[in-house]
């Protein structure tokens, strides 16, 4: 099943890249995504909760593996922007409003880079009050009604164990029905009457309200992780061969990530990113006359404009429920360290360190001072060539058939180095080991006759920086448990303070087990549970569940 899944994206790709050739991708299935997000009435400090669906041909896409998500103003300046990686159409995360926002009214946005061909963007109103820089005047201006109202479906119920609760009771939630597909879950403190509905998912695929129109500029699909663009260009006064130049990509942190690339006739190159918990990226050009180019990155602005910012009137009533909300949120904050959502660790879905054969770790043996003596009297498997004033690494094959004629690949904390003379000068009491790829690897575009990859103990070595190119990257949003309070043990929290309005949030929950549960804070009104997703036969759904706690 996983193999023919791969022979599909494999001709998907193939079919993309002749039709986007040919500028005609009107044949080729089309991505839409939407947001079930926790709340559309945000306060500054507080944390916005989501899930991504990216869907195609009316099911969850197997094409895209990355989608973004950002807040934008009402002057299309984009002040958040994420990177989520989905897994069978599917990712989450949480945006934190951070004190900078100005009250007024923003957009939640998220599209894919392949989406961007027609312009299809999902779009809904955020009210966001910065209750520490000012007070919004009333204005004259109200916000309009939208026409998306709660959707209650007759096939699908929802049960809870009783209809009012007290404070910090355990709320038992039931469905009926065995529902089996993709669904995220959150419960919350009701909005106030004037603030408007969030779009509904059944709404918004039954109704299709997503406008479409073509895009100037053709995008390619990110089918294995972020696609990084660029262009090398000749130096000022300088004739070069632009075309099958190689370049090399690092990206450094706790899973260094590093890359090849050639370029093609244009001098066009790109690099998959799959996996990177670092946002700073370095580039160069891996060829003997590389001060000849220079390196242009392509960003390619949104281009659509985003309209109709509703005004938020903010009356005596509202105010007097900020003000509440502000100080129950400073209470949840200031008990952060005691309330941590789990970080979960990134999956490496592809490593180098795999394929590494031998470990030498340099405590092991005697000390040198150099890393030539190093090499030519511990690393058995490596030897240097010398042409003119600069020395070259050398990995010998494990089945002895080494092709001299390839480079071996150098690689120190995650940075290629091209000129591995820049290494030879380093203090080896900084080397923590050397590990060792014996057969030849074919990394990114490029052949290499095996790798050497050394690790120092600070992870510190910066190569020589005259021909890097640092870039900026998003590093894709972390995975996360999150924390809500529980009551089951009265003892052990009724010295802790709840005052959550978000009483739980779970982007994948099961709606094939027999219930879910979570507890009531020590906040009194009315909330609402709210449930979306897709079914297997990827029909829209949307459950909607209110009870009050006193």
């Amino acid at each position: 099943m996983k193999k023919k899944k791969n022979i599909i994206l494999i001709l998907f790709t193939l079919y993309t890249i002749v039709a986007i050739a040919q500028s005609n991708t009107d044949d080729l299935p089309i991505e839409k995504t939407y947001i079930h997000f926790s709340s559309n009435f945000l306060l500054t400090g507080e944390n916005l909760y989501y899930k991504i669906y990216n869907l195609s041909q009316k099911k969850l896409s197997p094409y895209s593996k990355i989608a973004y998500v950002e807040i934008i103003d009402d002057n299309n300046k984009s002040l958040i922007k994420q990177k989520v990686k989905l897994n069978n159409g599917t990712g989450y995360g949480d945006i934190f409003i951070e004190s900078k926002l100005k009250t007024g009214t923003y957009k939640l946005i998220s599209y894919t880079q392949w989406s961007r061909n027609k312009q299809i963007f999902f779009e809904n109103d955020l009210y966001i009050v910065n209750p520490f820089i000012e007070k919004q005047n009333s204005g004259t201006k109200t916000i309009q009604k939208n026409t998306y109202t709660s959707n209650k479906n007759s096939k699908y119920n929802l049960k809870i164990n009783k209809e009012k609760f007290l404070n910090r009771e355990k709320v038992i939630l039931k469905i009926e029905e065995n529902i089996k597909g993709n669904f995220s879950i959150s419960v919350n403190k009701k909005q106030p009457i004037n603030i408007p509905l969030k779009k509904n998912i059944r709404d918004v695929f039954n109704k299709n309200s997503y406008s479409q129109k073509i895009s100037e500029t053709k995008f390619l699909p990110e089918l294995r992780g972020q696609l990084i663009q660029g262009k090398i260009l000749q130096s000022d006064s300088i004739s070069a061969e632009i075309s099958n130049i190689k370049l090399g990509l690092s990206i450094l942190g706790t899973n260094p990530f590093f890359r090849t690339s050639i370029t093609n006739d244009l001098g066009e190159f790109y690099f998959n990113v799959s996996n990177n918990d670092s946002s700073t990226a370095f580039i160069q050009v891996l060829n003997k006359e590389r001060g000849n180019y220079k390196i242009k990155i392509k960003n390619i602005p949104l281009y659509k404009q985003f309209k109709n910012f509703k005004y938020l009137k903010l009356d005596d009533k509202l105010m007097n429920l900020i003000d509440k909300r502000t100080e129950y949120m400073q209470i949840e904050n200031s008990y952060h360290e005691v309330k941590k959502n789990l970080e979960l660790p990134l999956i490496i879905e592809e490593n180098i360190f795999d394929k590494i054969s031998l470990t030498y770790t340099l405590s092991d043996y005697k000390q040198f001072k150099t890393v030539k003596e190093v090499i030519i009297e511990i690393l058995n498997d490596v030897w240097l060539t010398k042409n003119k004033n600069n020395n070259y690494i050398h990995v010998r094959d494990s089945n002895l058939k080494t092709d001299t004629k390839l480079p071996s690949l150098l690689v120190v904390d995650g940075n290629i180095i091209f000129n591995h003379q820049d290494f030879m000068e380093y203090d080896t009491k900084k080397i923590k080991s050397f590990s060792l790829v014996k057969n030849k690897y074919l990394f990114g575009s490029v052949l290499y006759q095996g790798i050497l990859y050394v690790n120092t103990f600070k992870k510190d070595f910066k190569p020589n920086s005259e021909y890097v190119s640092q870039i900026d990257i998003l590093r894709p949003v972390s995975l996360k448990e999150y924390f809500f309070q529980m009551h089951d043990v009265p003892e052990k929290t009724k010295r802790i303070p709840d005052y959550r309005t978000q009483l739980y949030w779970n982007p994948n929950v099961d709606l094939s087990t027999k219930e879910i549960t979570f507890y009531t804070s020590d906040i009194s009104g009315e909330f609402e549970i709210e449930i979306e997703g897709f079914t297997q036969k990827g029909k829209p759904i949307s459950l909607i569940k209110t009870f009050f706690v006193d």
